[in-house]
């Protein structure tokens, strides 16, 4: 583990707050957020901030999915059918970046979000 300044840790804290207040709200967080704050600010190697992104993103997932729950936004049948596949897709990509180049993660990770924020942004609904 890398030696952390005080501000270092404030301003861990603080992307922690932020990334938490995005994940409630748009329900994501992870890749979209964590993933380039650590690697464009904090200097975190791609592989190590791919595994502590989804490390972060467990408690901040079950907190966010019990609030939604709690305003009867949350579908436990679907959640438990796609907990089925994803369990498996989260070991075979875990798996697969490893044998990846860290900037060529980086590149893949921003078209993806780039074509999903288009289509987001011309859908009709």
């Amino acid at each position: 583990m890398a030696t952390l300044s005080w501000l270092g840790i404030i301003g861990l804290v603080l992307a922690g707050i932020f990334v938490g207040t995005f994940s409630g709200f748009f329900g994501l967080g992870g890749g979209v957020i964590i993933i380039p704050i650590l690697t464009e600010v904090f200097k975190v190697e791609p592989h190590r901030a791919l595994g502590t992104s989804l490390a972060v993103m467990i408690p901040t997932a079950l907190v966010g999915a019990l609030r939604h729950a709690h305003y009867g936004n949350t579908d436990l049948k679907i959640a438990i059918i796609m907990w089925c596949g994803s369990l498996l897709g989260a070991f075979l990509g875990a798996t697969l970046v490893s044998q990846i180049p860290g900037g060529l993660v980086k590149k893949l990770l921003a078209i993806i979000i780039i074509l999903l924020a288009i289509r987001m942004f011309f859908s009709k609904s």
